[in-house]
């Protein structure tokens, strides 16, 4: 097992609420706060017990500290940044469309695939274009993208509807 991402599990188990967006926290509240005061609330060692619990029960959550360790591959993901995990569903829909995407020899092209999907998750897709599942020849840069990020998407949800219900 990883002990970096071990550690990082264990630190997300022992303080929840600092990786808990405020946006997500408001919505547990039953009237509106401003901004100021929701963050100081966030911040307050005061209140880390009852904002933890006013979380747990709104968005029927199993507390951290009572999951198990996920599997290594799991957490992985689970530890991603937002911003990270942001881009997940458009790295796995390249990956499946990676053969469409290696299959392509018009220089220009190559480059709006480039451009669209950035150098980096152009490259991914194209060294793991032996997990690709989808070979479809005939579309436009632009309907590749959306198959991307739709089909992307898709494996994302997938992917979380098999982890275990309290995780």
């Amino acid at each position: 097992m990883n002990t970096a991402l071990t550690s990082q599990w264990h630190a997300l188990a022992e303080r929840p609420l600092a990786f808990v967006r405020e946006r997500c926290l408001a919505e547990c509240l039953e009237r509106d706060i401003d901004a100021a005061r929701l963050a100081a609330l966030h911040d307050s060692p005061r209140f880390t017990a009852r904002l933890e619990q006013l979380l747990t029960g709104h968005f029927k959550l199993q507390p951290l500290a009572q999951l198990d360790l996920p599997a290594e591959q799991d957490l992985a993901v689970l530890l991603l940044s937002e911003s990270d995990f942001s881009h997940l569903t458009r790295l796995c829909g390249a990956v499946w469309h990676a053969a469409t995407l290696s299959r392509e020899i018009r220089g220009e092209v190559v480059s709006e695939y480039r451009r669209l999907l950035g150098n980096d998750t152009f490259s991914l897709a194209l060294t793991h274009r032996h997990l690709a599942g989808a070979a479809d020849l005939l579309r436009t840069p632009a309907e590749l993208l959306q198959a991307i990020d739709r089909d992307g998407a898709a494996c994302v949800a997938a992917w979380l509807q098999s982890r275990p219900a309290p995780l």
